[in-house]
C-alpha cells in the first residue's frame, strides 16, 4: 500500500502522516521507519535516497560494512529483508518522485506513506498511489480550532476569531502559530492579531514562533521553484499583483507571455501548491501566499515590470468590459477612452449578449479589486472600467459592485481633475443610490450631477440628470413632478438625437402618465418608446418598456392584455439576459394567476421568481417570501374552512 498526502506549505501533511502512524504501528509490529527527505531544503540538505537506504538498512539490523554500495543493490537488499514482515516507512517531505520510488516496499502487509508540497502523479499512475489532497481547512472547522486553542477570547471576541481564522488562509500551521502568540500575550486582543495580519510587507512576521515561520515554510517551496524554473517563479510574485482570483485570459494579457506558457506555468504552480483551481477555469491565491509572493515581487523585480503588469492587466480589464458592454447594449452612450488606452490586442470578443453576460458574471469580483489596483498606480483604467459596468449592472442589479466602484473611481478622477468624466461617474453613483432607494442621497447627487454637466457643457448628461429627478419624484410619489421631468428629457434628447435616451425617457413618462390616471397618453408614449425600442434593436429597453405597458393595462383592468404583454417582456428579457427583469416578470405574472384564482400557477411562479431574486441577492427577494407565506396561509384556511 502507498499513500501520497499533498498540499500547500502548513496544511498538515507532516502532523497527519504521524499521527496515522502512531494509530496504526500495531499494524506494523516489525517496525516504522521514518524520515525526513528535506525536498524543499537547499539541494546540499537534502536527503538522498542513497543515504535514505543506508539508514533504513541500518535500522532493521545490517551490519555496516554489509551494506552494498550501489543504490539499485540496497533498494534490493531492503526488499529482501522486509519480505514476510510487516513495516511501514514514512516519507516526510518529498521534492519528487525520484526521490520516493527507490523507497517503495513493493511487499505485502507493508505499507509506505508520502508528504510532499507537489502532486507526485507518477507514483498513482505506475505504483497505484492512492493520493490524499490536504487543503485550507474550511472555515467553520478552523474556528473551532482556533477557539479551542484560546478559550474565552474567542467567546468574547467571535468576529475577530473568523477574522483571524481567514488571516490565516485557514492553515493548520499558521492557526497554530497564531494561537500560540495570543496563549504567549494573555493581554493581547484577537483583532489586535487580526490587524496584524491585515496588509502591509510585514504581515507574515506575525505568524512566527521560535521554532517555526510561516514565511520559512512558504519560502522553501518558493526557492526550489526559483532554482528549477525561473520564468514560473516569475509568474508567482506576478499573480500576486493581481486580483485574488484570476482567469488564464488576465494573467495572459499581465505577463505578456504565450497563453499556452502561462497555463502550464498555472498548472506547475497548482502540483506545488502554490495556487489552487477556483471556478470557472480560474486561478486562486490564498491570503499568505499571496503576501510572501508580494514581498518576492518588491525584492525582486523592478517598480518599472510591477508598473507593466499592473497597466496591461487593467487595460485587459477595460478593454474586454468595453466589448462586453457594447455586446449587451451596443446603443448605449460609453465615455471615450482615454488616448493612451485605446488599443489592447488581448482584449476578448463577445460573439453574442450570453457570452458578455458571462464574462461579467464570472469577473463580478475582481472590478472592484482591479478599480482599486487602477486608482493606485493613477490609471484611467480607475474611472475607465467602472463607466463600461452599467448594461450589466442594470441587468443583474449589482448595485454593491456598482456603488463600490464608482466611489473609489470618483476620488480618482478629482485627483486628476477629469470633470466630465467626473459628472458622469456621480450621474452613475445618483442611479445606484436610487435603485437602492436611497431618495435623498440620490437626489443630493442627481443636482451635484446638473452642476457638472452645466459647467462642461454636456447636454446629454444633463437630459439623463433631468430623467433621474424624475426617478426620484416616482419614488416619492410625486407623479406630475415626475411628469414634468420626464417631459424635458425627452425633449432633450429629441433635440439632440439621442434616440435611447428619447426612447427610455418616453417610457418613464408614459408610466408616470399612468401613475396619474390619464391611460391613453400613458398608451400612447409607451407605443412610441417600444416602436423606437425595436427600431434600434434595444432588447433591454424593450423588455422594459413592456413590462411598464403590462402595468398600465392591469391598471385599466385588461387582464389578458397584461398578461399578453408580461409574457412578451418575460422572453425579452430573457433573450436580453436581464436576469432582473426575468424574475420581475415572473412575480408579475404569478400576480396576474393570483387574480385569475389559479394559486398553484401562482405558487410555481413566484417560487421560480424568488430562485432568480435570490441568486441576484435582490431585496425583492424577501417580498416573494412573504408572498408564498401569505399564500400558504390562505390555502391553510380555505382548506380548514372546507374540512368544518
Amino acid at each position: 500500500m502507498i499513500t501520497v498526502i499533498d498540499g500547500p506549505p502548513g496544511a498538515g501533511k507532516t502532523a497527519l502522516a504521524v499521527r496515522w502512524a502512531h494509530q496504526v504501528n500495531h499494524r506494523f509490529p516489525d517496525g516504522v521507519l521514518f524520515t525526513d527527505l528535506g525536498g524543499f531544503s537547499p539541494a546540499e540538505q537534502r536527503a538522498t535516497p542513497h543515504g535514505v537506504l543506508e539508514n533504513f538498512l541500518a535500522a532493521l539490523g545490517v551490519p555496516a560494512r554489509s551494506i552494498p554500495p550501489g543504490i539499485e543493490q540496497r533498494g534490493a537488499l531492503l526488499r529482501s529483508l522486509v519480505h514476510g514482515r510487516r513495516i511501514l516507512i514514512v516519507a516526510d517531505n518529498a521534492a519528487d518522485n525520484s526521490q520516493v520510488r527507490p523507497l517503495l516496499l513493493g511487499a505485502p502487509g507493508c505499507a509506505v506513506v508520502v508528504t510532499s508540497r507537489r502532486r507526485l502523479t507518477e507514483l498513482a499512475v505506475h505504483d497505484s498511489a492512492a493520493r490524499v489532497a490536504l487543503g485550507p481547512m474550511p472555515s467553520e472547522e478552523s474556528v473551532v480550532l482556533l477557539s479551542a486553542a484560546i478559550g474565552a477570547r474567542a467567546d468574547g471576541e467571535p468576529h475577530a476569531t473568523r477574522q483571524l481564522a481567514q488571516r490565516c488562509a485557514h492553515l493548520p500551521l499558521a492557526l497554530r502559530i497564531a494561537a500560540e502568540r495570543l496563549a504567549a500575550h494573555p493581554q493581547m486582543r484577537v483583532s489586535d492579531l487580526v490587524a496584524d495580519l491585515t496588509g502591509g510587507a510585514h504581515r507574515l512576521d506575525a505568524l512566527a514562533t521560535d521554532q517555526v515561520t510561516v514565511r520559512t515554510a512558504i519560502s522553501w517551496s518558493y526557492r526550489q521553484l526559483a532554482y528549477e524554473d525561473p520564468e514560473t517563479a516569475r509568474l508567482f510574485r506576478l499573480l500576486s499583483l493581481l486580483p485574488e482570483r484570476v482567469t488564464v485570459d488576465a494573467v495572459v494579457a499581465a505577463s505578456g507571455q504565450p497563453q499556452s506558457e502561462v497555463h502550464q506555468r498555472l498548472e506547475r504552480l497548482e502540483a506545488m501548491h502554490l495556487i489552487e483551481v477556483g471556478t470557472g477555469e480560474s486561478w486562486i491565491m490564498h491570503e499568505l501566499l499571496r503576501s510572501y509572493a508580494r514581498n518576492m515581487t518588491v525584492e525582486e523585480d523592478s517598480p518599472y515590470d510591477r508598473a507593466a503588469i499592473i497597466r496591461r492587466m487593467v487595460e485587459w480589464y477595460v478593454h474586454t468590459a468595453d466589448s462586453a458592454h457594447k455586446a449587451l447594449s451596443p446603443n448605449w452612450h460609453r465615455q471615450p477612452l482615454a488616448e493612451a488606452n485605446k488599443l489592447d490586442d488581448n482584449r476578448l470578443a463577445f460573439d453574442s449578449s450570453a457570452q458578455a453576460s458571462r464574462w461579467f458574471d464570472a469577473q463580478a469580483e475582481n472590478f472592484v479589486p482591479v478599480v482599486r489596483i487602477a486608482a493606485e498606480y493613477r490609471l484611467p483604467g480607475a474611472w475607465e472600467l467602472p463607466l463600461r459596468l452599467s448594461a450589466w449592472a442594470m441587468r443583474r442589479r449589482s448595485w454593491s459592485i456598482c456603488k463600490a466602484a464608482y466611489e473609489v473611481a470618483l476620488q480618482a478622477v478629482r485627483d486628476v481633475g477629469e470633470r466630465r468624466v467626473e459628472a458622469w461617474l456621480v450621474g452613475h453613483l445618483a442611479c445606484v443610490h436610487s435603485h437602492l432607494g436611497d431618495d435623498a442621497r440620490a437626489q443630493e447627487l442627481w443636482r451635484c450631477g446638473q452642476e457638472l454637466y452645466e459647467e462642461v457643457g454636456d447636454v446629454r448628461g444633463l437630459a439623463w440628470t433631468v430623467a433621474g429627478l424624475g426617478l426620484v419624484a416616482v419614488q416619492r410619489g410625486e407623479a406630475e413632478s415626475a411628469r414634468a421631468r420626464f417631459h424635458e428629457a425627452v425633449e432633450i434628447f429629441s433635440e439632440i438625437g439621442d434616440d435611447l435616451g428619447a426612447a427610455a425617457a418616453r417610457g418613464y413618462l408614459g408610466e408616470s402618465m399612468a401613475r396619474l390616471g390619464r391611460h391613453s397618453e400613458a398608451v400612447h408614449h409607451l407605443t412610441k418608446a417600444l416602436s423606437d425600442f425595436e427600431e434600434m434593436d434595444e432588447r433591454y429597453g424593450q423588455g422594459m418598456v413592456l413590462m411598464q405597458w403590462a402595468h398600465v393595462a392591469h391598471a385599466q383592468g385588461d387582464l389578458h392584455r397584461s398578461e399578453y404583454l408580461l409574457a412578451q417582456s418575460l422572453s425579452i428579457c430573457r433573450d436580453a439576459e436581464d436576469a432582473w427583469g426575468e424574475a420581475e416578470a415572473l412575480a408579475k405574472q404569478g400576480h396576474l394567476a393570483l387574480l385569475h384564482g389559479e394559486r398553484q400557477e401562482t405558487r410555481a411562479t413566484w417560487r421560480r421568481a424568488l430562485d432568480s431574486f435570490e441568486e441576484l441577492d435582490e431585496p425583492r427577494a424577501q417580498v416573494m417570501r412573504e408572498k408564498l407565506q401569505a399564500l400558504s396561509s390562505i390555502e391553510t384556511i380555505d382548506s380548514r374552512f372546507r374540512a368544518s
